[in-house]
């Protein structure tokens, strides 16, 4: 969260984060919530029509923050991503690289 809140960071950019569980996407977009953060998520867990409606807010701006798991790791595309940051490290190192794929540009782990 540090990132995120440092003044001049993260706040203005649209970021994807990365977790390894549906559960740790679920209890930090909670957390991010809590600490005031726009943000949504989206992991298998959800409905189509959830992760649909958090994409496409994700995609519009309205929301400049979106965590997730693999699922967007692959397919589906977000031509104006600004940060991909990793929650948490993959599990194989092949699923790296679709991740930091994702945008060609800036890419943390933590």
């Amino acid at each position: 969260m540090y990132l995120l809140r440092r003044k001049g960071s993260l706040m203005d950019k649209k970021t994807l984060v990365f977790c390894r569980t549906s559960k740790r996407a679920a209890n930090l977009t909670e957390a991010l919530k809590k600490d005031r953060f726009n943000c949504d998520a989206i992991f298998k867990n959800q409905s189509l029509e959830t992760r649909q409606k958090n994409i496409d807010a994700f995609r519009n701006n309205k929301v400049k923050l979106l965590i997730s798991t693999e699922l967007m790791a692959r397919g589906i595309d977000i031509p104006d991503l600004d940060v991909s940051l990793n929650y948490d490290v993959p599990h194989m190192p092949e699923e790296y690289l679709h991740r930091i794929g994702r945008t060609g540009k800036i890419s943390f782990s933590f």
